[in-house]
């Protein structure tokens, strides 16, 4: 992948575009429709995601039953005498608005860690209530993380359980999506590109350079993909939309990606 070197206003198959408001998108309509006037101005592309933005759309919503009980079960260890309390009213309190006050009255005696992680618990539970309850949600608010010695034995068992969540997830049906280690001038690590999220743009939209843009919703070509990555998406592709059943070695490489794609999870 190379930064974007083309002629002004040109773009073709692989070029990577990116918009302040809409992301990034990978052209993948034949160069021969880019070149004429073919498409009434129109051209297909893929969204490309980030990793966290791949899993808060696609993993996390259907996960999130099984997180918020894995949660559940980790506060549950801090506060044993609460062992028969029902999980919905358990929830209740850990969210309560008073927090730590409203522990530390109703537990008596509790370790100032205990009440740390407590802490770290409810905001990771509250954030999951809210995707419940239609709000967006960010996958970095609810990953549970902590700089405590005294923690990271505890925040690693329950981050590997949300691993675990969300890894079933993307397992459970065939992996539709290609990924893309990094992209030139952007600081992050790993991108997605889900099948799914085929869509149309306008060649209208799509600017010369940033500077050229002229409104906000405008795209402008940040990089372009070597013949061979183009190749081995489009055939990646065609292959998801086309074959009944899949083979072993694209088992394999399913179960790669995700382990990729959870690292930084647990």
């Amino acid at each position: 992948m190379d930064p974007y070197a083309g002629q002004e206003g040109k773009f073709w198959q692989g070029t990577i575009l990116q918009c302040a408001e809409r992301g990034l998108r990978f052209v993948i309509s034949a160069d021969c429709d880019l070149a004429g006037d073919k498409g009434d101005g129109e051209f297909f592309c893929l969204s490309i995601l980030t990793s966290d933005q791949y899993l808060e759309r696609y993993a996390l919503p259907a996960a999130t039953g099984e997180i918020i009980s894995s949660i559940v079960e980790s506060a549950r260890e801090v506060v044993p005498a609460f062992s028969n309390v029902s999980d919905a009213a358990f929830q209740d309190w850990l969210l309560s608005e008073a927090g730590a006050d409203r522990w530390k009255s109703d537990l008596g005696s509790v370790h100032k860690i205990d009440l740390e992680y407590l802490g770290l618990l409810s905001r990771s539970l509250a954030s999951l209530r809210a995707g419940l309850a239609g709000e967006a949600v960010s996958f970095a608010d609810v990953r549970v993380t902590t700089e405590s010695d005294q923690l990271k034995k505890r925040v690693l068992s329950l981050r590997k359980k949300m691993k675990n969540a969300l890894g079933a997830q993307v397992n459970s049906s065939r992996l539709d999506l290609y990924v893309l280690p990094d992209l030139p001038g952007r600081d992050e690590i790993g991108f997605v590109v889900p099948f799914r999220s085929l869509a149309i743009e306008r060649r209208a939209d799509v600017f010369a350079s940033r500077s050229a843009i002229e409104r906000s919703a405008g795209f402008f070509p940040l990089a372009t993909c070597r013949p061979m990555l183009v190749q081995a998406l489009l055939q990646k592709l065609t292959l998801y939309f086309t074959r009944i059943g899949i083979t072993d070695s694209f088992k394999g490489e399913q179960e790669a990606v995700v382990s990729l794609m959870l690292e930084n999870v647990a």
